[in-house]
């Protein structure tokens, strides 16, 4: 009874911290190739 209560929310969890280490990456990789950039032309 417990391990059906849990197990939506461990799943949950587990993707909204999926979505969330995605978007560091990518904002991290913007941020590197914005700096890049500014680099190159600076």
């Amino acid at each position: 009874m417990q391990i059906t209560r849990i197990t939506p929310l461990l799943l949950m969890t587990l993707h909204l911290s999926h979505i969330f280490f995605t978007e560091g990456l990518t904002f991290i990789e913007i941020s590197l190739s914005k700096t890049s950039i500014l680099t190159i032309f600076g």
